[in-house]
């Protein structure tokens, strides 16, 4: 994951931080990175400091609910 950020133009923890979800999906995007809930999921907790498979559900559907409709990412 870490080329994949770095490709998509992220350095640091606050490049990341600097960035909003849905922009962070679409600079992925165009590297050729397919969205996948398990990215997001995997942000935050990493963002949060603690284990990726950590999260419990209701922060998953927090993250879904952040995604869904407007932000678009799973399309074209």
């Amino acid at each position: 994951m870490v080329k994949w950020f770095n490709d998509a133009g992220f350095e640091t923890e606050a490049d990341l931080l600097a960035s909003s979800y849905p922009e962070i999906m679409k600079r992925l995007k165009k590297t050729g990175v397919r969205f996948h809930w398990n990215i997001v999921y995997s942000m935050e907790m990493g963002l949060q400091n603690r284990a990726w498979n950590d999260i419990r559900e209701d922060e998953k559907k927090a993250l879904r609910d952040l995604f869904q409709p407007s932000t678009n990412v799973n399309s074209g």
